[in-house]
């Protein structure tokens, strides 16, 4: 209830802001649970903060951003273009250019955005944290809703502190592969469909943080002397991430994300990242509001995470690491 009450709250200042013209929209009305591709649906959910419990501590995930932020087309970020031109030096044939024109208003809409913290991992051996999802769900969902675009893909970059087995971050996620940038080649997304619903060990703090963006271009890489275009549309940012105090009392749990949640800088400082581009001082000041009221006083905490377990929305099974689909991004 809780938690429900925190995204309605979210969502009331959203749809309460000012309209400004854009590509993406994130408009709560949107949401739905029948964005689908390859067998996964949207949960048509957001929750943007699950508190949670495991042997051996306590720990709560988080949206990050709060919400999706809108990218510029062509990739202009350093970060993606780096990784764009790290992956296309080592595999030749392909040439990357911003569109010419962006995507009309309002046509990368926002399905869902769900965090979730401690859930059963859906490819089994324990419980996972981040976005929410089952062997048919995903809690990441973003629909492309305008005019057919021909050859239309997905493109997504990483970066985070737990990569995927074998990477190293920033990386593109597809899967590793050599022979195609696309994230729709080997995931669950189509030309009007995005999926998601990476996730990690809850008994380790982890950020994930990804620039999507829609693309069009030749499935096949062409020749050095004549590559394959690929075109660059407008995209978005998003992300998760969770903080695991591995600790048995809960007010030094509280005490330690009070303080990891205090500032951008103390933010920064928990996970030695920068988050300066995803986050303003309200949105953190928000976010500790929301974790100080999503947990009771430690009088009542342990009644609250028991609560959470018996519910399904936290983990008390011994961990096993996570596998397969989980660490796919």
């Amino acid at each position: 209830m809780t938690r429900t009450i925190l995204a309605s709250c979210l969502l009331a200042a959203l749809l309460n802001a000012p309209a400004v013209a854009s590509v993406l929209t994130v408009n709560p009305l949107n949401f739905n649970n029948t964005t689908t591709a390859k067998g996964d649906t949207s949960t048509g959910r957001y929750i943007p903060l699950a508190p949670y419990s495991e042997p051996g501590g306590f720990g709560v995930a988080f949206l990050l951003p709060p919400l999706p932020l809108e990218l510029t087309r062509g990739g202009a970020s350093t970060f993606f273009n780096t990784v764009i031109t790290n992956w296309s030096v080592a595999n030749a044939g392909w040439n990357f250019a911003a569109a010419p024109t962006d995507l009309a208003a309002n046509t990368l809409a926002l399905r869902s955005d769900q965090v979730g913290g401690a859930f059963p991992c859906y490819q089994g051996g324990g419980d996972c944290v981040g976005i929410f999802g089952t062997k048919t769900t995903s809690g990441f969902a973003v629909s492309y809703t305008g005019a057919a675009i021909a050859n239309g893909h997905w493109i997504q970059a990483l970066s985070t502190n737990v990569p995927a087995g074998g990477q190293t971050s920033p990386y593109l996620d597809n899967n590793a592969s050599t022979t195609s940038p696309y994230y729709d080649v080997p995931y669950a997304a189509n030309t009007t469909a995005f999926l998601d619903a990476p996730n990690r060990s809850p008994t380790q703090s982890t950020y994930w943080i990804a620039d999507l963006f829609y693309a069009s271009g030749g499935a096949a890489a062409g020749t050095k002397a004549n590559p394959t275009q690929v075109t660059i549309y407008n995209g978005l940012v998003w992300g998760w991430a969770n903080i695991w105090v591995p600790t048995g009392n809960v007010g030094a749990f509280l005490n330690t994300v009070n303080s990891d949640l205090t500032t951008v800088a103390s933010l920064d400082n928990a996970f030695d990242a920068d988050f300066t581009s995803l986050l303003t001082q309200s949105d953190v000041t928000q976010l500790d509001s929301e974790f100080l009221a999503a947990v009771p006083e430690p009088s009542t905490s342990l009644l609250f995470f028991i609560g959470v377990g018996l519910f399904g929305l936290g983990g008390t099974s011994a961990f096993s690491r996570v596998r397969g689909k989980s660490l796919r991004g």
